[in-house]
């Protein structure tokens, strides 16, 4: 059974059926990109705004942190930490970015968005949210967000190794507001379907067990989202449940 919305990733090509013959493969999903494509998976399940555009912050030593903003000018930060990673550097990546945007203007934050999607932050959005949405709305939103410098902190894993266990609980005991989100993946023919699960953190997964991510060339990089338009998705965060 499928929690609904789900995310797709489709190689395969042509207007026609196929078998989607899915096993798991929740261990080669880059969480850090699936974010970035679609920002929208940090939004299902709650009754906030949903989010829209992700980017990776310029001098990022971890490459494993986001700055996400949603339609209403709401920004948190994404954490996607790779299994038996250095937590004290990306714990260092998420101080170090919300001090960055901290009580800045809008054009603080704008202007990294444009670098890195190719385009201005308030067309990326427009794209995605649909005709209601107001740019005035959004503008003043995120001076508010960034005035008020409360940015949520999302971890984003399939498992909770002792590394990310270290990040969260260290996030927490510095009074940061921090949820974890987990996902599943079943993959067919090179075609990928994921969606949003809950993780117990109970269970922490020893290192030694952890499952090694899939391998990928490099970081997301600015300008990587130029080459295409958003299309807008209109999701609902009550969605029904589906086979």
């Amino acid at each position: 059974m499928i929690q609904g919305p789900c995310w797709a990733r489709f190689k395969r090509a042509g207007d026609r059926w196929f078998a989607f013959n899915g096993r798991d493969g929740t261990s080669t999903v880059d969480a850090l990109q699936l974010v970035v494509d679609a920002p929208e998976f940090l939004g299902q399940g709650t009754s906030q705004s949903l989010p829209r555009a992700a980017m990776a912050p310029p001098q990022s030593h971890s490459n494993r942190v986001l700055v996400v903003v949603d339609d209403a000018g709401g920004v948190q930060l994404a954490v996607c930490p790779e299994p038996g990673g250095d937590s004290a550097v990306v714990v260092g990546d998420v101080v170090a970015t919300g001090h960055r945007f901290w009580r800045k203007k809008y054009d603080v934050l704008a202007m990294p968005f444009q670098e890195f999607l190719g385009t201005s932050l308030t067309d990326w959005i427009a794209g995605r949210a649909g005709e209601s949405w107001s740019a005035e709305k959004f503008r003043a939103g995120l001076e508010r967000s960034m005035s008020e410098g409360k940015f949520p902190i999302t971890i984003v894993v399939n498992e909770l190794d002792s590394a990310v266990k270290e990040t969260l609980d260290y996030l927490r005991e510095v009074n940061q507001q921090v949820r974890v989100l987990g996902y599943k993946c079943l993959t067919s023919g090179g075609d990928e379907l994921v969606w949003p699960r809950e993780l117990s953190e109970e269970r922490v997964v020893p290192a030694s067990q952890a499952a090694m991510p899939q391998a990928r060339s490099n970081p997301p990089q600015s300008g990587m989202r130029a080459a295409s338009r958003p299309q807008k998705t209109r999701f609902e965060n009550d969605s029904p449940r589906s086979d």
